[in-house]
C-alpha cells in the first residue's frame, strides 16, 4: 500500500542508439527503477523518469522531486492542464472520469513516516524489523490517536470539473472516521460511489487502525455531483475489503464481493433498495463486466471442480448462456466434486466452506484421508476457484485420492469485520484460528468422517505457520503435515521481518509479552511435535531459510518422521524464482519444482494418512 517514488533521473551514460538498443535502454531504465522502488519502498509519489536519450558522454544524476503535479492530458490536442499539486508526503490513490470525461474523482492520502531525505533504514525497509517510535508501529499496535493519524487526516475525496477547474474536496476525518478510497461515477455523470474503508478496531487496543493492509471491512458511500453525500449502503455478503463496485446505470450498482469462499456478483439498486445474489452456483465470478444496453453482465466463472469459461446473463438472474468451452475437456476428466459444509463452533459460531473429493466418493465421506488446508496470509481470502499446485492443492490432491477440507477461519476476509480482526484480539493469534480447525477436524471424526490417523494438513505462508502450529497445539490430532515457506519465529520476525506485520499481530513487543510470543512461534515449541512433517522452502524465500532448517532438525533429532526438501532460488512459494547469479535459464523452474513437490506431497499423504 505504500507509494513509490517520483524519480527525475535515472543514472545512465550511452552513445546515441538504433531503434533497437533504445528499446532495450528503456527497459533496462525501467528495471533500475524497479530495483529503486525495492530499495525505498516507503517513499511517496508517482514513478516519473525522463525517457530523452542523453549525448554521447553526459551523465544524468539522479534526484527526487520535493512536488508532485496532477494533470490531466488531452491525448488529441495534446494540452496539458494542471489540476493540483501535493507534497510528495502525500499521493493520490485512486481516480474515477465521468463517462463524458467532464470531471475527474480522485482520493489522496499521506503517508506514515515520510521522509524526504531517505535514511539507512529505507535501504532496508519493508524487512528491516519494527521500530517503536515510527508512526506505522504506532498505528498498527493502536497507539495513534485518529487526530494525530496521518493516513486519516489527510485523506481526501476530491473532485475537479476539467472545464471550468472548480475542486470540491471532502476530508474523511469530517465523515465519520472511514478512509474514502476508489471513486466511480453513475452512468449518467451525476453520481459519485466512494468506497468507506472501514479502521481495524481490535480489542485491547486503544486507537482505530489506519494501515490499508489491516482495514476490516467497507460500505459504499454516495455523493451527488457537488459532493454532498445522498446515501450509504452496507450488507453482510459485501464488507469484504477486496470488493469491486462499478454503476451499472444512474442508480443500479454491480457489487462483485468475497463472502466466505465465494466470489459472487450482486446487484443493487441504491433508489429501491433492492438488493440480490446474481450468481447460480458456488465459485469464483471473475472478470465481471456489464452491457447497459442489453442490461447483462458478462463473466468468467470457475470453482475447484469447474475451471474457467466465461458466460453472460440479464441483470435480473435470468438468461445464462455460456460462451466459452475452451476447458471442458479438463473439466471432464477432473473427476472432482465438492459440498458445501458447515460447523458451529462452541461458541456458536458457525464456519462455511467446502469439501474436494474424487467424483466417486460418498457424501458424507465415511472414513476417508482428508487433508485441511489453509491460505497463506495472515487475512486475505480463501477462493473456492480452479487451481492445482501444492502451495493450494484443493484440484491437486482429490485427483490422487484425497479429500480436501477448505474452511475459512477467524482473520479471513469474507467473514465479517468482527471475525476479521477476532484473529488479534487480545492474545489471541496463534490460538483462536488454530483451535477452530481443531474443533471442526475433532467433529469431523466424530462424525466418522475421517480418524486422526488419516488426517493431514498443509498451507504455505501464514498456512505454513498455520500447519506448524496446530501440530504443536494439537499434536495428537494430525497423523501428517505439509508446511511450506513457513513463519516460524515470531521474534525473529518482529526483529528482522516486515516492520508493520507482527507489530500488529502481537500488539506488544518481545520485551513486554516474551511468554506470548513463544507460545505463538512454532520454533520453540517444536518438541511437542508428533505428526510426520514434509516441508518446502525456498533458497531465497525473505522468511528465512535458516529458521526452518532449524525447526526441522529438533524434529529430527527427535525421531519424528520429517523431511525437509529445499528449492534453489525459489523465493516465497515455488512458483516465484530468482534469477541465477551465473545466468542460467531459470523460466522452467517454477513449473518443474510444482511438479516435483506434488509428487512429495500426494507420496507423504499416502505413506502417513493411513
Amino acid at each position: 500500500e505504500e507509494r513509490i517514488p517520483r524519480v527525475a533521473h535515472v543514472p545512465g551514460s550511452w552513445p546515441r542508439p538504433d531503434a533497437a538498443l533504445r528499446a532495450a535502454v528503456v527497459e533496462g531504465l525501467a528495471q533500475q527503477i524497479d530495483a529503486f522502488v525495492q530499495r525505498r519502498p516507503r517513499l511517496s509519489g508517482l514513478m516519473a523518469w525522463s525517457e530523452q536519450l542523453q549525448d554521447e558522454g553526459a551523465d544524468e544524476s539522479l534526484a527526487l522531486a520535493d512536488e508532485a503535479t496532477l494533470y490531466v492530458l488531452d491525448t488529441e490536442s495534446g494540452e496539458q492542464r494542471d489540476l493540483r499539486t501535493f507534497p510528495l508526503s502525500t499521493g493520490p490513490v485512486s481516480f474515477g472520469f465521468t463517462p463524458d470525461g467532464t470531471r475527474l474523482a480522485a482520493t489522496f492520502l499521506q503517508f506514515l513516516d515520510y521522509r524526504a531525505e531517505p535514511d539507512a533504514r529505507d535501504e532496508q525497509l519493508p524487512y528491516d524489523g519494527a521500530r517503536i517510535s515510527e508512526q506505522v508501529y504506532r498505528d498498527v499496535t493502536g497507539n495513534l490517536p485518529p487526530a494525530e493519524n496521518p493516513l486519516l487526516q489527510y485523506n481526501t475525496l476530491e473532485t475537479f470539473d476539467l472545464g471550468t477547474g472548480e475542486q470540491q474536496v471532502v476530508r474523511a476525518a469530517d465523515t465519520g472516521g472511514s478512509l474514502l478510497l476508489y471513486p466511480s461515477w453513475s452512468t449518467d455523470n451525476q453520481t459519485l460511489l466512494v468506497e468507506a474503508h472501514t479502521p481495524g478496531r481490535v480489542a485491547g487496543r486503544r486507537y482505530p487502525i489506519y494501515t490499508p493492509q489491516f482495514i476490516e471491512g467497507l460500505s459504499l458511500r454516495f455523493y451527488n455531483a457537488q459532493l454532498q453525500e445522498v446515501g450509504r449502503f452496507t450488507s453482510p455478503q459485501t464488507t469484504a475489503v477486496s470488493s469491486i463496485h462499478s454503476f451499472l446505470s444512474p442508480d443500479e450498482v454491480l457489487i462483485v464481493a468475497q463472502n466466505g469462499t465465494d466470489t459472487h456478483p450482486y446487484y443493487y439498486n441504491r433508489i429501491t433498495g433492492e438488493f440480490r445474489n446474481l450468481a447460480d452456483r458456488a465459485g469464483f465470478y471473475g472478470s465481471v463486466v456489464s452491457t447497459r444496453l442489453s442490461r447483462q453482465i458478462v463473466y468468467v466463472q470457475q470453482s475447484v471442480t469447474e475451471p474457467p469459461e466465461a458466460y453472460h446473463k440479464s441483470w435480473d438472474g435470468t438468461g445464462l448462456a455460456r460462451l466459452t468451452w475452451v476447458n471442458e475437456e479438463l473439466r471432464q476428466s477432473s473427476n472432482l466434486r465438492q459440498e458445501p459444509v458447515a460447523f458451529t463452533l462452541r461458541n456458536g459460531q458457525v464456519r462455511r466452506g467446502f469439501l474436494v473429493q474424487p467424483a466417486d466418493a460418498t457424501f458424507p465421506p465415511k472414513n476417508r484421508p482428508v487433508v485441511v488446508w489453509q491460505e497463506g496470509g495472515p487475512g486475505g481470502v480463501m477462493y473456492n476457484r480452479w487451481i492445482g499446485i501444492v502451495e493450494l492443492p484443493y484440484t491437486l490432491l482429490p485427483s490422487f485420492g484425497f479429500s480436501v477440507l477448505v474452511v475459512p477461519l477467524a482473520g479471513r476476509d469474507g467473514l465479517g469485520p468482527r471475525a476479521y480482526s477476532a484473529l488479534y484480539d487480545g492474545t489471541n493469534f496463534g490460538q483462536v484460528d488454530i483451535d477452530e480447525q481443531a474443533e471442526i477436524a475433532r467433529q469431523m471424526i466424530a462424525k466418522g468422517w475421517t480418524t486422526s490417523s488419516k488426517l493431514g494438513i498443509t498451507g504455505c505462508s501464514y498456512g505454513g505457520y498455520f500447519v506448524w502450529q496446530s501440530i504443536v497445539r494439537h499434536p495428537d490430532l494430525y497423523a501428517a503435515a505439509n508446511p511450506q515457506c513457513a513463519l516460524v519465529d515470531d521474534i525473529a520476525e518482529w526483529t528482522r521481518g516486515y516492520a508493520a506485520l507482527m507489530p500488529y499481530i502481537q500488539g506488544l513487543p518481545p520485551w513486554n509479552a516474551l511468554e506470548e510470543y513463544r507460545r505463538d512461534s512454532p520454533i520453540y515449541n517444536a518438541g511437542k511435535v508428533k505428526a510426520a512433517v514434509l516441508s518446502f522452502h525456498g533458497t531465497r524465500d525473505f522468511l528465512p531459510i535458516t529458521l526452518n532448517e532449524n525447526i526441522h532438525l529438533q524434529v529430527v533429532n527427535r525421531n519424528v518422521p520429517s523431511k525437509m526438501l529445499k528449492f534453489i532460488l525459489a523465493g516465497h512459494g515455488l512458483v516465484s524464482v530468482f534469477p541465477d547469479p551465473e545466468g542460467a535459464d531459470v523460466r522452467l523452474l517454477p513449473r518443474k519444482y510444482e511438479a516435483y513437490a506434488a509428487q512429495e506431497q500426494i507420496l507423504w499423504f499416502r505413506q502417513y494418512l493411513k
